[in-house]
């Protein structure tokens, strides 16, 4: 899983419908490995990963992200100092964002 999660962070054109897709599937992937506390284990490679999403310049994995935003919360929130990530802060960010898109999938 590190591999392959570590292939899909890069800028690469010709990489973008992959991840588009793992963008898409992120979710699903977090709640899994959650289910037997594998997103403690892995937890620097999924932030990282989110991370990622977040700052991405396609709008669609902004997207992807930003519906997620929950799910990362609940799981990490206690973590935060660890991991680099304020969820609060991000949350307003985009919820104050011009983008409707952005404020409607972070509603």
């Amino acid at each position: 899983m590190q591999g392959f999660i570590k292939f899909t962070v890069c800028d690469d054109d010709e990489q973008l419908d992959i991840i588009k897709r793992v963008s898409d599937i992120f979710g699903k992937i977090l709640y899994k490995v959650s289910k037997f506390d594998a997103h403690m284990k892995y937890i620097t490679e999924m932030t990282n990963y989110y991370k990622f999403m977040v700052a991405h310049k396609e709008p669609c994995i902004i997207e992807s992200a930003l519906y997620y935003l929950p799910c990362m919360h609940l799981l990490y929130k206690d973590h935060q100092q660890d991991i680099g990530i304020e969820f609060d802060k991000l949350y307003l960010q985009y919820a104050k964002s011009e983008d409707r898109k952005y404020r409607l999938t972070i509603a």
